[in-house]
């Protein structure tokens, strides 16, 4: 697996895009997409948020990737829709994201595969215990781990809750914001 720093949609005309999401509907008839990168691809790409709440209640909220793409073959691209957790007030389990990136090696498709930190932002899982899984899972020809910046983080502002101190220059996700939920 190969690192870069950036923005992660910056690289979508070339591959695909792992977007993070949770299992939660809403009765609105949307998936529940309300923070990082999953609120990205909301805001967009309008009508994911349909789309991924009817492939859920049609699979019964199982754990399974989402491949959306743009039409027309070959698939060269599009968002792969990744569940980190279940519930979007849980923490991540590590071992949903293990499952998650067994099925993301298997998938039959081409082209590079752009991915953050899986469950290391809303989920609140260590860099520490994800990065091994991702090296261990994912090989360097077609995955690509982009780590956003401080000038991802202040060009949405909305998505990510951050940390800004000198000694968290990416800004993880700012804790005490989520104990307060």
């Amino acid at each position: 697996m190969r690192e870069i720093v950036g923005d992660i949609w910056d690289y979508k005309p070339y591959g695909w895009i792992v977007v993070p999401i949770n299992l939660m509907t809403n009765v609105n008839g949307t998936a529940a997409m309300g923070a990082g990168l999953a609120a990205q691809a909301r805001d967009m790409h309008p009508g994911v948020d349909r789309a991924l709440h009817a492939l859920l209640t049609g699979s019964g909220h199982t754990a399974d990737l989402y491949v959306l793409f743009s039409k027309g073959p070959p698939l060269k691209g599009g968002l792969i829709l990744f569940p980190t957790k279940i519930h979007w007030r849980e923490r991540s389990p590590l071992s949903l994201v293990e499952e998650g990136l067994i099925k993301l090696k298997a998938l039959p498709i081409t082209g590079d595969i752009y991915l953050p930190l899986l469950g290391c932002g809303y989920g609140l899982l260590s860099e520490k215990r994800v990065l091994p899984l991702l090296q261990q899972h994912l090989d360097r020809e077609r995955f690509i781990l982009v780590r956003r910046s401080e000038a991802v983080v202040n060009k949405y502002p909305t998505a990510f809750r951050t940390t800004r101190a000198p000694h968290n220059p990416g800004g993880a996700v700012d804790r005490s914001l989520w104990e307060a939920r």
